[in-house]
């Protein structure tokens, strides 16, 4: 049995109008609504009125509610760990450790309070200093 639904008539004794019974696929009744008579609907209105709630739910059953395919988190980028720290150090660039004597560290802290103008890091004046000093052409 397929789901359905039943228009009554409301007795004029108890206001007039139309009921809706809403009858489920196995057979029970699953809800309704009830029409009365306004003072400036006509009976057709009325009538009309619960037609379309009736249409209205059973369009509402037939309607597939289908579970969204969301991937979990963001989509890959690369395929594997190593594939991505390759491309981290293609863009940023090889991260290395330096030990200094702390008179030299001290040196290049205050190096970078009067020079901070310009916007430069640690490794911005070291890779420049390398750059210049230590890798020029002689």
């Amino acid at each position: 049995m397929s789901a359905h639904y039943i228009i009554n008539p409301i007795p004029v004794s108890s206001g007039g109008g139309y009921s809706v019974q809403f009858i489920g696929s196995d057979g029970v009744e699953c809800g309704g609504a009830r029409f009365p008579l306004s003072v400036v609907g006509t009976v057709d209105d009325v009538y009309m009125d619960a037609y379309n709630c009736g249409e209205s739910w059973l369009s509402s059953l037939h309607v597939p509610l289908e579970p969204v395919k969301r991937g979990r988190g963001r989509p890959r980028i690369h395929a594997s760990a190593a594939d991505r720290q390759a491309a981290y150090v293609a863009r940023k660039g090889v991260a290395i450790s330096v030990v200094l004597p702390p008179d030299v560290a001290d040196a290049l802290d205050a190096y970078m309070v009067r020079h901070r103008a310009d916007g430069s890091s640690r490794s911005d004046v070291l890779a420049k200093l390398i750059s210049s000093q230590l890798l020029r052409k002689r």
